[in-house]
């Protein structure tokens, strides 16, 4: 039990570490496809408001694989061995970004600091200021 306690462990800080590189650092989400980095691959996954969207693979050396685009930080697919060892999916997603484009329930959708509106479109973290789009009258929406 506590190997496989370790083991989820070691899966959810990758998967996390992942969606991280991926949703707040594109210059470094870039290098996938330029450098090989064992057990990461990038792949196109369509386009969406003239940009290019990207799905990664993460895959650990027991073979469970989180499947993450760069629409979002989605997570699409994690697929992960039952106490049997059949492997299976362990999240609701799509398998192509149309699914996530065309009023989606949200699978996978990531929540960050703030959900819900945040006032006046504009938050602060420390002495530093954020604006947002005011895409709810004067609020930001997301």
């Amino acid at each position: 039990m506590k190997k496989r306690k370790q083991f989820a462990s070691e899966v959810i800080k990758s998967a996390f570490t992942l969606i991280i590189f991926i949703s707040c650092n594109s210059e470094s989400a870039k290098k996938v496809k330029e450098e090989t980095i064992p057990g990461i691959t990038r792949n196109n996954w369509g386009e969406t408001d003239g940009k290019q969207v990207y799905i990664y693979t993460l895959t650990n050396k027991n073979g469970v694989q989180v499947k993450i685009s760069n629409y979002g930080g989605v997570v699409t697919s994690w697929m992960a061995p039952d106490k049997n060892g059949i492997k299976r999916s362990i999240v609701l997603g799509f398998d192509s970004l149309s699914g996530y484009l065309a009023k989606p329930p949200y699978f996978g959708a990531l929540i960050g600091r703030y959900a819900n509106r945040i006032a006046n479109g504009r938050f602060r973290i420390g002495d530093t200021f954020y604006t947002l789009a005011a895409n709810n009258g004067k609020n930001h929406l997301h």
